[in-house]
């Protein structure tokens, strides 16, 4: 379906409407993250990682770059 319509891959990326909470933790501490999500009854996903660089690159479950046609929102 998302090679008919490849705003739908890329919309929810640089959309404006996110009412999820987002957050880095270094790999080292995963395991303390994961345990608080299951005491709490919160779920987490990870969804990405940060690397030394500028920029920032999405890429496809098996790891092909995905091109954004904007970067982000702009509220103003």
């Amino acid at each position: 379906m998302t090679g008919r319509r490849p705003r739908l891959r890329t919309h929810p990326i640089t959309g404006g409407d996110d009412y999820e909470l987002l957050f880095s933790v270094p790999e080292a501490h995963a395991g303390g993250v994961a345990a608080a999500s299951r005491e709490s009854g919160v779920a987490i996903a990870p969804i990405g990682r940060i690397v030394s660089g500028k920029g920032v690159s999405v890429r496809s479950a098996d790891g092909t770059p995905i091109p954004l046609e904007r970067q982000g929102y702009r509220h103003f």
